[in-house]
């Protein structure tokens, strides 16, 4: 404050006082020294007006960058739909920023700032809350957040979000006052209303599809299903899948975790009474904003009557393939087995005609015996087919194998005992129980094992092992032995045939093995055969069981 008053000049400075209220204000006075004829100060006139802000040094740069930050500012509460607003208790003054009036969508020229006016336009249905809550924060001088609708002089509704920090500000002994914000939230509102009803629809779209929809993440753990009763949350998708699949629904996961690209297979589920079905699977990936896989989403339509249609096609197919075969076979007998006796009947008939010795006819007779029980024999065998074939009156059970091999070996005790053989059986606990006709396993068991005595190696005493072993739902049968063997490679098509014989040096008929496959696909099963010269033939038996 000290300045020297210097003659016939101005004195001019700025400085603070504080009034009676204890409101500070910037002052500005200007005075003159009054000076006698030997210069010396007689007195100092002069006056004082209240000023702005003080302009200390560097104001002007320092006021241009508070209206650059100013205008910064009010340009984020612009795109932001800010406004804000105070009010002096003390005064009962009340202020709005330029956001407010955006918000409000009124004319800053026509409108003051006030309470009264901005309670006109709370929606009607939010009136009630809004005054509530706010008078009574109001009195408690607390913080508050609420949310509530407008209503613009337009006929707009919007949705308005407040907050306050709910102190009173007290700076300086400055005039106190509360202050707080508005934000116009209408298009969050409305994009999460969207949302909301799009979420909706996809529930009742997804509860009411017949497909199984689920998202994966990168733990093949279920985030979401929209049957929590077949695939409830939180739990591994394995869980759900038959164990033979887990390889390849983990292989193609990950593929399209890597790649992106949709993938698709058929596997067998399982629910929680063990029941399998047989599912179609579609996966697609779930892409964040990097374009990065972030989750799977399963598809999974239940194909279990079309897999059955398609198993009783092929069913069907092979049936009619095995009747096609059959009478190719007939054909072949009716050509060959049965054509030549009745060829010696005919012509031995018309040797009747002829006037001969009673020896000669004699003979002829016994030529035509021998004919007609040789077609009677080839009709005995066709009907034995035929029957093999129509499982009548025979009912699926539950039999043990290792109970079947024991009879089989009593039945055979005598060939055994002879050549000697040595059979082992290999069965475990889970391959020893079977659903199958008793009597048909029973029969094709006694075959094989008889076939591997009768065809032994003259070379080395006979071993016939029975094994069995079971995958899933299949049990897989296998007869081997050290025999003499056969080329089953060059003989392929011709092993199962009838009539259709290998070693001529033993005796038989060519029936016995005609007779097992027919027996094994009555049974459902399939059988395949392996063989060498001189080092013995593994018969491999495939039962599905149910």
């Amino acid at each position: 404050m000290d300045s020297p008053l210097v003659l016939n000049k101005e004195l001019k400075r700025k400085y603070r006082i504080v009034c009676k209220n204890g409101q500070q204000k910037w002052v500005e006075e200007t005075s003159k020294g009054i000076f006698d004829g030997a210069g010396n100060l007689v007195e100092i006139e002069g006056c004082i007006k209240e000023s702005g802000v003080y302009e200390f040094e560097g104001s002007k740069t320092a006021q241009k960058d508070v209206l650059r930050r100013e205008k910064l500012l009010s340009f984020s509460h612009s795109l932001a739909k800010i406004g804000y607003w105070a009010i002096y208790p003390e005064t009962q003054k009340v202020e709005w920023s330029d956001g407010i009036y955006e918000i409000l969508e009124i004319d800053k020229a026509t409108q003051k700032p006030s309470l009264r006016f901005y309670f006109t336009m709370i929606h009607p249905s939010d009136k009630e809350r809004y005054q509530e809550h706010i008078l009574d924060l109001n009195r408690l001088n607390k913080a508050y957040s609420i949310e509530y609708k407008i209503l613009t002089p337009g006929g707009k509704l919007k949705y308005i979000i407040e907050h306050s920090p709910g102190d009173v500000s007290e700076q300086d002994n400055e005039e106190k006052f509360r202050f707080g914000v508005i934000q116009d939230i209408t298009e969050m509102r409305r994009s999460q209303e969207a949302l909301a009803e799009s979420e909706r629809h996809f529930k009742a779209i997804t509860e009411s599809s017949p497909i199984t929809i689920a998202e994966i993440d990168n733990d093949f753990i279920i985030k979401y299903s929209n049957n929590e009763e077949r695939l409830p949350g939180k739990k591994s998708i394995f869980n759900f899948v038959s164990h033979e699949y887990h390889v390849d629904l983990a292989e193609k996961m990950k593929a399209v975790f890597d790649t992106g690209i949709v993938g698709h297979l058929k596997l067998k589920s399982l629910s929680k009474d063990e029941k399998r079905q047989w599912l179609q699977v579609t996966i697609g990936a779930v892409k964040d904003n990097l374009d990065k896989v972030s989750s799977l989403i399963l598809l999974a339509a239940d194909i279990t009557q079309q897999k059955k249609h398609e198993e009783d096609r092929e069913k069907l197919i092979k049936e009619i393939n095995h009747k096609y075969n059959d009478l190719m076979q007939f054909n072949y007998i009716v050509s060959h087995n049965l054509r030549a006796p009745v060829a010696n009947i005919l012509g031995m008939g018309y040797l009747l005609d002829i006037e001969m010795e009673a020896e000669e006819k004699k003979q002829i007779y016994d030529y035509i015996i021998q004919s007609a029980q040789a077609i009677d024999n080839v009709i005995l065998d066709l009907n034995q087919v035929l029957s093999s074939r129509s499982p009548l009156n025979e009912k699926i059970e539950t039999c043990y194998l290792t109970d079947i091999v024991e009879t089989v070996k009593g039945n055979l005790k005598k060939a055994v005992f002879d050549s000697k053989a040595d059979i082992r059986v290999v069965v475990n606990a889970a391959s020893n129980e079977i659903n199958s006709i008793k009597s048909y396993l029973q029969s094709v068991i006694y075959n094989l094992t008889s076939n591997s005595i009768k065809f032994k190696s003259p070379e080395r005493t006979p071993v016939v092992t029975i094994s069995a072993v079971k995958e899933g739902n299949v049990t897989t049968i296998k007869i081997e032995d050290n025999g003499i063997g056969f080329n089953s490679k060059a003989h392929e098509s011709q092993v199962f045939g009838l009539y259709k014989r290998f070693h001529t040096h033993i005796e038989g008929k060519g029936l016995g093995l005609h007779m097992t496959k027919i027996q094994v696909e009555a049974l459902g099963g399939s059988i395949d055969v392996e063989s060498e010269v001189d080092k013995g033939t593994t018969f491999t038996i495939r039962l599905e069981q149910s």
